[in-house]
């Protein structure tokens, strides 16, 4: 059976492909939509990598994530 997304989210940020993926798909939602304030739902939201991104621009974010491990990381980060 596969490794559960709670035994790899303390390392998930460290993974260089990650965070291009992240980069990757703010890029294209910033293509498509207009952010800036903007009400957003981050479904898988996993670290909260791209949730960083839209932090700056949306007026609120809800992040949603099956793993308990991914959503403390994401809490550790602190965003507005």
């Amino acid at each position: 059976m596969a490794t559960s997304w709670d035994d790899i989210a303390a390392d998930w940020d460290k993974d260089k492909s990650t965070g291009e993926y992240a980069n990757k798909a703010f890029e294209s939602l910033s293509g498509i939509i207009n952010i800036q304030g903007a009400r957003v739902l981050d479904f898988g939201c996993g670290t909260g990598l791209l949730c960083q991104k839209l932090s700056p621009l949306a007026k609120e974010i809800v992040a949603l994530d099956s793993s308990e491990a991914m959503i403390e990381q994401l809490d550790r980060k602190e965003l507005e």
